[in-house]
């Protein structure tokens, strides 16, 4: 019975869940214990920039991702623990989110 539930697990369709407040962007583990955070678009974002700004409003962190069309991974662990904002821009999208991390 377990394999039978695993296996229509994998069959299944991935979709994009998203709340209305969400802007097609998901962040997550938030906030992240280890530094590590998944970030994820609803919609395909080309020449994404993703930035991580500290709450001075200094860009900490910024790398240029040609085609914003699954999900990324990225290791923030050698920020200090605090609060952050993130940002995804596109040329036709721009997200912000606020982020803790924990380590």
């Amino acid at each position: 019975q377990v394999l039978i539930f695993l296996l229509q697990l994998v069959n299944q369709k991935f979709e994009f869940n998203s709340d209305i407040y969400s802007d097609g962007l998901s962040i997550y583990p938030n906030p992240s214990l280890n530094g590590l955070l998944f970030i994820e678009t609803q919609e395909d974002v080309e020449e994404a920039n993703v930035n991580l700004i500290s709450p001075r409003g200094l860009v900490l962190f910024t790398t240029t991702i040609s085609k914003f069309n699954t999900r990324q991974i990225f290791d923030f662990s050698q920020f200090p623990r605090g609060f952050y904002v993130l940002q995804v821009q596109g040329k036709s999208y721009n997200s912000f989110r606020r982020i803790i991390l924990e380590h």
